[in-house]
């Protein structure tokens, strides 16, 4: 448990030092080469004249409980595989770091493009984290319900031979 604690807050450590380091050092300049593009901006999430901080702080807030609760719970069940512990450091680490922000300064510092993927779309790290974390948390729960699909399709047909998503995963890459 004390590592993922560590963990959580060496990423939102590394998430405000980028931000930090942005805001001195990007407000009226940009780096950019062919990949990607530096450059500051302050996210608001403003839709005209109405900022909707005070909601998304709110929904953020209230996400971030579930998913620590869901950790705890999964913790507690002894369910510790080193994936939960990565699927959810992400998360809570790149949330609370968005959160912070939203609280601290009314805004989320942003400061990466990507030149010819994501034009016009500027995140930071702990943005990077959150996706990649649910991305993960949804690939954890497809193979889990496939693997328990195919472990009820061979209980209750033993003419059915089924595959698990890890077993097929595992004769895919065999030999490579």
């Amino acid at each position: 448990m004390g590592i993922f604690i560590i963990s959580v807050l060496a990423l939102i450590g590394v998430d405000q030092l980028f931000k930090y380091l942005a805001s001195a050092n990007l407000v009226n300049s940009t780096i950019e080469n062919f990949f990607f593009k530096l450059s500051y901006l302050e996210n608001t999430f403003m839709i005209g004249e109405t900022s909707f901080n005070w909601l998304l702080i709110l929904f953020s807030t209230v996400l971030l409980i579930v998913f620590i609760v869901f950790f705890f719970n999964q913790y507690a069940k002894k369910v510790r595989t080193k994936f939960n512990f990565i699927t959810f450091t992400l998360i809570i680490g790149g949330g609370v770091s968005n959160l912070i922000d939203r609280l601290a300064r009314g805004f989320v510092i942003d400061y990466i493009e990507l030149n010819h993927i994501l034009k016009g779309i500027v995140f930071n790290l702990a943005d990077v984290c959150i996706v990649l974390g649910v991305i993960l948390l949804i690939g954890m729960y497809a193979i889990k319900i496939t693997d328990d699909k195919a472990q009820t399709m061979t209980e209750g047909d033993k003419n059915v031979q089924s595959k698990s998503t890890k077993q097929w995963f595992k004769e895919l890459f065999k030999g490579r």
